[in-house]
């Protein structure tokens, strides 16, 4: 892994986590100073025996508009209101050749070749590091780690535009651009390299110092459950059970039942129970996959890697055999949740990573030491005509329904007949008919009238159309 320094103390604030993440998949040829200042801000410089990289970073998430030639760059913002900025190619050249400029000052404390006669002064360096400071050049970028598809940014022929994906190929990944330029790829820098020695020396004369992978790259992010507070465990302990056994035996299952009817909340109770039993916890929403940011398989698997601290590869096929990899080594439990939406209308996986992704861990089910936990409204099969192992999940049980309305709510044994019928079991049903009746007796009338009165949403609960519009 690459080497980290920063000013102190440290407080890295322009460089995001996950980009520095991203920098920490370098080799350990590579030293990465963050965020220090030198008569102006930097927030990247990497030393590297043939390349000194200089990385004007831009969180920007709207789409970007600019180029070479253009005095000033748009930001054109969701609600149309368009910012403007100086030129980022321009910012980050600048910023490169004034790195340059400091250190060639004090070019006798830095180099290891001797000095020629006249030797350096304060106010004059000598022929021969002036020989060497006229050929170099520092490599500049601009970073935009997360590019907007929308985004219209003319290439420069001496800046790189990178960003921080290795799921998407323009603009270009920042890792593969650092790792193939070099000064040997430019003519006018050709045959330049510092030595171990004067990298040690040039880190010496920045402002930073040497920080942990800890300090740098932040502590890893706690899975948080974002369980819903409506949600009782006590409802649903059989099942959670059930699913465990099951989970035990195949190790990857698809929790299988109507929308709202609990499929995530058993999900996350179950990774609650196995997080406090040291699982990593490892969760993605297909329904807020962001298409923008590159195919949904590709995506998911990069941000798992790097919540597991794996190194994130070209190639999806390497992806899929390092987090395979992973999950037969490390007790990890993931949480597909939702992965109807990732379905084609003959119930089959759309994304072609994703189905061979499904097919590689059912067919290494045995041998994991991890669960994989997968949450839909109905039966898939990948595009090779696989199934999942099927947990199904319906509403909660009769005489746990009925008691858990009266203990809650005050109903009686009669309107809690009549509640829990409305679709039995249903957990939302009994929750949003209870509140509203309860709204509705508040204004002075009886059971039976307030239940003739619920509104069209309760009362659609009856036929489950409402889940299906809200799904």
């Amino acid at each position: 892994m690459a080497h980290f320094y920063s000013a102190l103390p440290v407080r890295i604030k322009d460089v995001p986590v996950a980009f520095r993440q991203v920098l920490s998949r370098l080799s350990d040829e590579f030293h990465i100073c963050l965020e220090f200042q030198i008569r102006k801000d930097y927030d990247v410089v990497i030393l590297h025996p043939r390349g000194i990289h200089v990385i004007e970073v831009k969180n920007e998430l709207d789409a970007v508009t600019g180029g070479p030639m253009a005095v000033r760059w748009t930001i054109t913002r969701r609600n149309g209101t368009v910012d403007e900025r100086s030129n980022f190619y321009k910012q980050a050249t600048d910023a490169a050749d004034d790195l340059k400029n400091v250190l060639r000052r004090e070019s006798s404390e830095l180099l290891s070749s001797p000095c020629s006669n006249p030797r350096c002064t304060p106010n004059q360096i000598c022929s021969a590091h002036r020989a060497f400071w006229s050929k170099c050049r520092f490599l500049p970028y601009v970073a935009i780690p997360n590019w907007n598809t929308r985004s219209q940014v003319v290439p420069d022929v001496w800046c790189r535009l990178v960003q921080g994906s290795a799921a998407r190929q323009n603009p270009e990944y920042v890792i593969d651009a650092i790792s193939r330029r070099n000064w040997d790829t430019h003519r006018d820098t050709r045959g330049l390299t510092l030595l171990p020695r004067e990298i040690e020396n040039i880190i010496t004369k920045l402002p930073v110092a040497r920080i942990s992978r800890e300090a740098a790259l932040g502590e890893a992010p706690k899975w948080e459950s974002g369980l819903d507070p409506r949600v009782v465990r006590a409802l649903r302990e059989q099942e959670l059970m059930g699913l465990r056994h099951q989970l035990e035996t195949e190790h990857i299952v698809a929790v299988i039942g109507e929308p709202k009817v609990g499929k995530t909340s058993i999900a996350k109770l179950l990774a609650i129970d196995l997080a406090a039993e040291g699982y990593q916890i490892l969760d993605y929403d297909f329904r807020l996959h962001e298409s923008r940011l590159g195919s949904l398989s590709a995506v998911m698997l990069e941000v798992f890697l790097e919540r597991l601290n794996l190194p994130v590869q070209r190639v999806i096929q390497d992806n899929i055999s390092v987090f395979l990899g992973a999950l037969s080594k490390m007790r990890v439990c993931v949480i597909l949740d939702n992965f109807e939406w990732s379905l084609d209308t003959e119930l089959t996986i759309r994304d072609e990573g994703l189905s061979r992704l499904m097919d590689v861990l059912l067919a290494a089910a045995s041998k994991l030491e991890s669960y994989i936990i997968v949450t839909a409204i109905s039966t898939f099969r990948t595009q090779n005509m696989n199934k999942l192992s099927e947990f199904r999940l319906s509403g909660v049980s009769h005489d746990i329904g009925v008691s858990y309305l009266s203990t809650t709510y005050g109903w009686s044994s009669a309107e809690s007949e009549q509640i829990y019928d409305i679709r039995p079991g249903h957990p939302l049903a009994m929750h949003a008919a209870s509140v509203e009746l309860k709204q509705i007796m508040a204004l002075g009338f009886v059971f039976h009238e307030a239940f003739a009165r619920l509104s069209p949403d309760v009362a659609a609960l009856m036929t489950c159309l409402v889940y299906f519009n809200q799904s």
